[in-house]
C-alpha cells in the first residue's frame, strides 16, 4: 500500500487494528488488504466500520434506560390529572346532562347529584397515572442510526455528528447543515432519529376529531398530553442524547482518536444537552475511561436549561479555555420558542436556550438576532438554514473546526 499517503495510512491503519481487536477484522484479512490495492483497502475497513458502528448502535438502544422520571412525565400527570378531573365533574354537570323527561307533579324531586371531592380525586389521579406511564413508553427509542453526509474519514481529523430537530424525520440528511459541511473540513454525520414528521402530525389531528367526536374521554387526555407528535418528539429526544452518549462511551471506531463536535437545531440540542448531562455523570464514576468531547453547539436549542454546565465543562471537554466548549446559538426574536414551547412546556418563568443567553461562564452565547428574520421564510425566527452562511461568519473561530480549502477555478 504504498501509494497510500501518509496520513490516510495512518488513520486507516488505526482503524483496522481497532477492528481487529473487536472482532470485525481478522489480521489474515488485513495483511491481505495491505499488499493489495489501497481503494479496496479503504473501502472494505470503511464497511467495517459502518458495520461495527451498525452493532455499536444496537447495544446502546439495547441498554437505554426506562425507569426515570423527567419533567416531561410530571407535564403530562398534570394535564392528564386536571383533564380526568374536569371530564368526571363535566359528566354529572346538570346543564350538560340534562334529565330526559321532567318528573311527575306527584314524585317529589330528587337533588341532583353533586361529584364527591374523593371521586374527582380518584379520576385525576387515574387520568395523571395513565399520562405519565404512556409518557414514559413512547420514550424509547426504537429507531437510530448515523448516516455519513460528507467528508473523507480516512484524512479528517475531525468528526462532526449533527441532529435535527421536530419533523425533520425522513428529510434529507444534510437539512439546515448544508454551508456548514461545505464551509469546513471535517468527516460529518447525521443522527437520524424519530423526530416527527407531517404525516404523523395529520394523522394526530384526524385522530384527536374521531376521539371528540365519538365522545371518547378516557383517550382524549393521554391523546392530548404524549400522543401528539411534538410531545412524543421531546420526550424521545432525552432518550436519543442517552443513546448517543453511550454510542460514544463504547468507544466506536469511527470516532477513534478524532475529536468530536456535536451539533443541533431545535430539538436536536436538546438531544445534546441530554447526552452532555450522561457523559458528565460517566466521566465522573471511578473507574470509568472518561470520553471527551471537542465542542457542542447549540443553535435556537429546544429546552431549558436548569445548571451552569460547570459540572459538563469540566469533565466532558477538552478545551483549557472554558468559553470553548460550549456555544449556544440564539434569536431573541424566535417567536415558536418563546411562546409556542414555552406554554407547550409551562416554561412561563425560564427562556428556552434558542431564545436567550445561557447564564453561565462556561458557554460562549452568539446572539444572531439580526440575522434571522421574524418571518415566514424562518418559520418565526425557529429556522436557521436560509441564513446559516451568514451565521457560521458571525460564529468565526469561536467554533473550532479547520476550514475547508477552496480550490481555485
Amino acid at each position: 500500500m504504498a501509494t497510500l499517503p501518509e496520513e490516510q495510512r495512518s488513520f486507516l491503519e488505526a482503524d483496522a487494528l481497532d477492528l481487529i481487536s473487536k472482532g470485525f477484522l481478522t489480521k489474515d484479512d488485513w495483511d491481505a488488504l495491505k499488499s493489495g490495492d489501497h481503494d479496496v483497502a479503504k473501502t472494505s475497513i470503511r464497511e467495517k466500520r459502518n458495520e461495527q458502528l451498525s452493532t455499536a448502535i444496537q447495544n446502546a438502544l439495547a441498554n437505554q434506560p426506562t425507569d426515570q422520571i423527567l419533567q416531561s412525565d410530571i407535564i403530562a400527570a398534570a394535564a392528564g390529572g386536571l383533564w380526568g378531573a374536569a371530564t368526571a365533574w363535566l359528566k354529572t354537570t346538570p346543564i350538560l346532562n340534562p334529565a330526559p323527561n321532567p318528573p311527575p307533579p306527584s314524585t317529589a324531586r330528587e337533588a341532583t347529584p353533586v361529584p364527591s371531592t374523593s371521586h374527582l380525586w380518584n379520576s385525576a389521579k387515574e387520568a395523571a397515572l395513565k399520562s405519565m406511564e404512556t409518557n414514559r413508553k413512547i420514550r424509547t427509542v426504537d429507531f437510530l442510526e448515523l448516516s455519513h453526509v460528507c467528508g473523507n474519514e480516512e484524512t479528517c481529523e475531525h468528526i462532526v455528528i449533527a441532529i435535527n430537530g421536530f419533523m425533520t424525520h425522513g428529510y434529507s440528511p444534510s437539512l439546515n447543515w448544508e454551508a456548514l459541511f461545505r464551509m469546513k473540513n471535517v468527516a460529518s454525520y447525521v443522527v437520524l432519529w424519530e423526530a416527527g414528521n407531517a404525516a404523523e402530525w395529520d394523522a394526530f389531528c384526524n385522530e384527536t376529531g374521531n376521539h371528540l367526536k365519538n365522545g371518547e374521554d378516557d383517550t382524549i387526555a393521554s391523546h392530548f398530553t404524549v400522543g401528539n407528535p411534538w410531545n412524543k418528539a421531546q420526550n424521545k429526544a432525552h432518550q436519543v442524547g442517552i443513546v448517543l452518549a453511550e454510542l460514544l462511551i463504547s468507544k466506536p471506531v469511527f470516532a477513534r482518536d478524532r475529536k468530536v463536535t456535536l451539533i443541533g437545531h431545535s430539538l436536536g440540542s436538546a438531544v445534546i444537552h441530554s447526552a452532555l448531562q450522561h457523559l458528565a455523570t460517566y466521566n465522573t464514576i471511578p473507574g470509568n475511561l472518561p470520553v471527551h468531547l471537542h465542542q457542542a453547539v447549540f443553535f435556537a436549542g429546544a429546552f431549558v436549561p436548569d445548571h451552569d454546565f460547570s459540572a459538563i465543562n469540566n469533565t466532558v471537554f477538552t478545551h483549557k479555555d472554558h468559553t470553548k466548549g460550549i456555544l449556544n446559538v440564539y434569536s431573541s426574536q424566535d417567536h415558536i420558542l418563546m411562546h409556542l414551547f414555552s406554554l407547550v412546556n409551562m416554561h412561563i418563568q425560564r427562556p428556552a436556550a434558542g431564545c436567550s443567553p445561557i447564564d453561565s461562564r462556561y458557554v460562549a452565547n452568539i446572539c444572531v438576532t439580526d440575522l434571522v428574520p421574524s418571518n415566514d421564510v424562518s418559520l418565526l425566527g425557529h429556522s436557521y438554514e436560509p441564513f446559516m452562511v451568514n451565521i457560521l461568519d458571525r460564529i468565526g473561530a469561536t467554533m473550532d473546526l479547520p476550514n475547508a480549502v477552496k480550490i481555485d477555478q
